[in-house]
């Protein structure tokens, strides 16, 4: 059985922005930059994913990760992936 390619970034488009949704939640490093990573490249390829993400206020979540933010180099990478959403988000 043949998925179309709207059901599949219906699909991922949804998973990120539960993943997003819950950033704050993840205890782990790594798995906030997986997310941010998957969120950079759906924002980057889809303009209604970053109008849907601008509708679950997913700017306050990425705001508020980077308020929590050090200048470490691994948060240096994760500040990457977040301002490369929100200009994602500014391009639309």
């Amino acid at each position: 059985m043949f998925c179309s390619f709207f059901s599949v970034v219906n699909f991922v488009q949804s998973t990120v922005f539960r993943l997003l949704m819950t950033l704050s939640d993840i205890g782990s490093f790594s798995g906030n930059v997986h997310v941010l990573l998957y969120a950079e490249a759906v924002t980057r390829l889809s303009p209604e994913s970053c109008q849907r993400m601008a509708d679950v206020k997913a700017v306050d979540v990425l705001f508020t990760l980077m308020r929590h933010c050090n200048r470490s180099l691994p948060h240096m990478e994760l500040l990457k992936y977040a301002l490369a959403i929100l200009l994602n988000l500014s391009k639309v």
